[in-house]
């Protein structure tokens, strides 16, 4: 283990959040953690996978709810669904 570091569970695995996550990905930005993920309830890469968003605004001390980025397409009457958030100037 490295030394000065700290570990954080964001997302555990059972039904309701869904037992299945790959796809890992952490990011610094203006002040913020971000950490996304894929997302599904027993699978992967089938009907119902999702990404998944946490974000911390003091270094990783307290997360947020997990905030679904892209709906599962299970969930929507569109072949494909794509959420975009803006951030100041840009969209993402």
């Amino acid at each position: 283990m490295l030394q000065n570091t700290q570990t954080f569970r964001l997302c555990e695995a059972k039904p309701a959040t869904g037992t299945y996550s790959y796809h890992a990905h952490i990011t610094y930005f203006k002040g913020a953690i971000y950490t996304m993920q894929s997302n599904h309830p027993s699978d992967e890469d089938t009907p119902g996978q999702r990404v998944l968003m946490r974000r911390s605004i003091d270094e990783g001390e307290a997360w947020s709810e997990l905030v679904e980025l892209f709906l599962s397409l299970d969930r929507v009457d569109a072949a494909w669904s794509v959420r975009f958030m803006r951030m100041g100037p840009r969209w993402w």
